[in-house]
């Protein structure tokens, strides 16, 4: 997502209320944020970072750290591209599912429209019907109305075809949503491994800000 004040995109776990006693972390590197934190904690890493740096901010155990060594943000980075690419994968069934909705409302328009002639064409032949005997023109009404009747059945079918294919996409979201929130929370866990590593390697910069 885009913060209001910034172009810079943030992925991860965002809270909107700030915990400085936590545990929180913000990746700042290409026009991107990778984050678990709060809004507070987000702009905090933007002021360290100025306005073209990339930096890695954390949180550990109360105190602040600025980690700038170029491996260990690539690390972090590497960490999370599994999750990445699961959230793309969302959002292309998502997209997919658009457009099967979008299909089924159009389909939809047509069933109302078909039946919509049928009644009119109802209501005509009951008027002639009233005003003179028709004979023949009765079989060319029924004739009419068997054919969009048909049609109806046609287009029944192919909605309910599309509903089959929503159920299914409904599905694979359902199982990459699980498998992202399982990618998630082990990127997480080696992430924070990674920046205990960078505060004992002397990467890790204390901040009071």
């Amino acid at each position: 997502m885009r913060t209001p004040t910034s172009d810079v995109t943030t992925y991860g776990h965002l809270t909107l209320s700030d915990h400085p006693d936590q545990d929180a972390y913000v990746l700042i590197q290409d026009g991107e944020a990778l984050m678990h934190g709060s809004t507070e904690d987000l702009a905090r890493a933007r002021r360290l970072a100025g306005s073209t740096g990339a930096l890695l901010w954390f949180r550990n155990s109360g105190k602040s750290y600025v980690v700038r060594d170029a491996a260990t943000l690539q690390r972090i980075r590497v960490l999370y591209a599994p999750v990445s690419q699961l959230g793309e994968a969302q959002g292309a069934l998502g997209e997919r599912q658009g457009q099967l909705g979008e299909q089924q409302a159009a389909l939809g328009m047509q069933m109302a429209a078909v039946a919509a002639r049928d009644a009119a064409a109802a209501v005509a032949q009951a008027r002639a019907s009233l005003a003179r005997d028709n004979a023949a023109a009765r079989p060319a009404t029924s004739t009419t109305q068997q054919a969009n009747a048909a049609r109806q059945r046609s287009t029944q079918q192919q909605i309910e075809a599309l509903a089959t294919q929503q159920q299914a996409l409904a599905a694979q979201q359902a199982d990459l949503a699980t498998q992202q929130a399982a990618a998630s929370a082990r990127a997480d866990g080696q992430a924070r491994h990674a920046m205990r590593e960078a505060i004992r390697n002397g990467l890790a910069s204390p901040v009071t800000r």
